[in-house]
């Protein structure tokens, strides 16, 4: 990684902290607009925020996904509900802080990659 402007860590953390934000705020089903929004307008200025936006795109397509999935799970075993609803729950408020995370990490200028997640967009 080189030089990073002031402008790509900007709307690097705000397609990370925004998708965080939105998480919270939709339960997780709008989380991946901003990160759509970012990619589709600087995916030809930065190799850097082409990265940042499909990893953090990919990542908040991933974390419904896997909460939705707990919940069909709790549905079909109807007393799982006991164990998949605060699951649920905690796997989308980790999901915002590790999201928080990457903003911080990006506004810092350090290169952030969600784990599991950044092998499959390089």
């Amino acid at each position: 990684m080189g030089y990073v402007s002031e402008e790509e860590k900007t709307m690097a953390s705000l397609c990370h902290g925004l998708g965080a934000l939105m998480n919270l705020l939709s339960m997780g089903t709008m989380a991946w607009l901003p990160a759509l929004i970012i990619w589709l307008l600087k995916k030809d200025n930065s190799s850097y925020l082409d990265f940042q936006a499909k990893q953090t795109l990919a990542y908040w397509i991933a974390v419904p996904l896997a909460i939705w999935a707990l919940t069909l799970i709790g549905i079909i075993t109807l007393v799982g509900w006991v164990v998949t609803f605060p699951a649920a729950l905690l796997l989308g408020f980790c999901a915002s802080l590790y999201g928080f995370l990457g903003a911080i990490q990006c506004y810092n200028g350090k290169h952030f990659e969600y784990k599991g997640i950044s092998d499959l967009v390089k």
